[in-house]
C-alpha cells in the first residue's frame, strides 16, 4: 500500500475541527458540530490502517516502534496544554475545581480522560462536564486506547487474507455499531465516552483503507463521491440535535468514509477544494486547534464568573489561534522532524 501523502485528507479534518470548535462557541446554525469529533476517527482508522498494512505488506511491522509514534505525536503537545491548563487554573478555579484537574490532567496524560471524565461527570453535556478545562481529552483517551489494542486486531484480522480481514472487522464494527445505537437511548454516557461504541467509527476508516488496497473508483467519478460525502458530513452538522446522542453520527461517518473514498485521485474536487491551501492549512493545526480551543472557552467563562467581565468570542479565537500556531511550530513540527530524522521512526 502506497503511503502517498493526501492533501484532501489534511482538508478533511478542517472540515471537523472547525465545526467542533462553532459549537464549542454556542454557534446555534451548527447545532451537530460535535459530530465532528466522529469524523477525526474516521480519518485516524483510516490513517493508522494505511500505515500499519504499509509495514505488514513490507515485511517491517513493529509494535513498539508504532506505539513510539503515537506518543511522539500525541504527547507533546498534549502535555504542554495540560501544563499551562493546570497553571493557569491555579488563578481561576476555586479548590473543589483544581482537585477535578488535578486528577482529569492525570487521567489525560496516561490515556483515560474519556473514563475520568464519564466517571466524574457523567453527561456529556452536563453543566459540571462544561466547566472541565480538559473535558475534549475525552476523545484522545479513545484513540490511544484504540490505538493499543488494534494493532493486535489487525495482524490477527490479516492472517487469512485482506478478504477475511474485511469481513471481520466488519463484524466487530458492525457489534460496535449496534452497541452505539442502542446506547443512543439507553446508558448513553457511557456509550458517549467509550471505545467499545466508538471503535465502529474507527472502524469505518479502517475498512476503508483496506477496501482501498490495489483499488481505484471502480465506476463512479471520485468527484461525485467526494461532494456527496461533503453534503452528508455537512446535513450531520446542521440536522444532528445540539444535546445527545443520534442516528446523525451514521450520516457524518458515511460522509466521511465517502470523502476518504472518492479524494484519491490526482484533479479531482477532493484534491482542488479540500486540497487548498486554506483547507490544508487549518487541517495541519487541526490537532493543536482542538487541544486549545475548549481550555480556552472554559477559562473565558470563567473569568467572567469570578471577575464579572465578558471575554470577547474574537479573543477566544485569537488565543485559540495564537496557541495553536505555537504549539504546531514549536512542538509538532518538530517532533515530526526528529521521527523523520529516526530511521526506526519513520511516520
Amino acid at each position: 500500500m502506497a503511503l502517498l501523502y493526501r492533501p484532501d485528507i489534511d482538508g478533511l479534518r478542517a472540515v471537523a475541527i472547525v465545526p467542533v470548535i462553532c459549537f464549542h462557541l454556542d454557534c446555534s446554525f451548527l447545532p451537530g458540530g460535535h459530530l465532528g469529533v466522529d469524523v477525526f476517527f474516521v480519518i485516524s482508522g483510516f490513517l493508522i490502517t494505511r500505515l500499519l498494512v504499509g509495514e505488514i505488506e513490507a515485511g517491517r511491522v513493529s509494535l513498539v516502534d508504532f506505539w513510539r509514534r503515537r506518543v511522539l505525536r500525541i504527547i507533546p503537545a498534549l502535555l504542554v496544554m495540560v501544563l499551562v491548563t493546570l497553571l493557569v487554573g491555579q488563578g481561576l478555579l476555586y479548590a473543589p475545581e483544581r482537585y477535578e484537574l488535578s486528577v482529569n490532567s492525570t487521567a489525560a496524560l496516561v490515556s483515560l480522560a474519556n473514563l475520568s471524565h464519564w466517571l466524574i461527570y457523567g453527561p456529556y453535556w452536563g453543566a459540571s462536564a462544561e466547566s472541565s478545562p480538559l473535558l475534549h481529552t475525552w476523545s484522545l483517551g479513545v484513540e490511544e486506547q484504540f490505538y493499543l489494542f488494534y494493532p493486535f486486531v489487525l495482524v490477527m484480522a490479516l492472517r487469512g487474507g485482506m478478504r477475511k480481514g474485511i469481513v471481520l472487522l466488519g463484524g466487530i464494527s458492525v457489534i460496535s455499531l449496534a452497541a452505539f445505537l442502542y446506547g443512543t437511548w439507553d446508558e448513553s454516557v457511557a456509550t458517549f465516552y467509550l471505545l467499545p461504541t466508538r471503535a465502529w467509527e474507527l472502524g469505518a476508516g479502517a475498512i476503508t483503507a483496506l477496501l482501498l488496497t490495489g483499488r481505484g473508483l471502480g465506476r463512479v467519478p471520485g468527484s461525485v463521491v467526494v461532494l456527496g460525502g461533503l453534503a452528508l458530513v455537512m446535513a450531520s452538522y446542521v440536522g444532528a440535535p445540539a444535546n445527545g446522542l443520534s442516528a446523525w453520527s451514521l450520516a457524518a461517518v458515511t460522509g466521511a468514509v465517502l470523502v476518504i473514498w472518492g479524494g484519491g485521485s490526482h484533479g479531482g474536487v477532493g484534491w482542488r477544494v479540500l486540497g487548498g491551501k486554506i483547507f490544508v492549512g487549518i487541517g495541519r493545526l487541526s490537532y493543536s486547534l482542538y487541544l486549545w480551543h475548549w481550555p480556552v472557552i472554559v477559562y473565558a467563562k470563567a473569568w467572567e464568573e469570578r471577575y464579572g467581565a465578558a471575554v470577547n468570542v474574537l479573543v477566544v479565537l485569537a488565543v485559540t489561534c495564537a496557541g495553536a500556531a505555537l504549539s504546531y511550530w514549536l512542538i509538532e513540527a518538530p517532533v515530526r522532524r526528529r521521527c523523520q530524522a529516526i530511521p526506526s521512526v519513520t511516520r
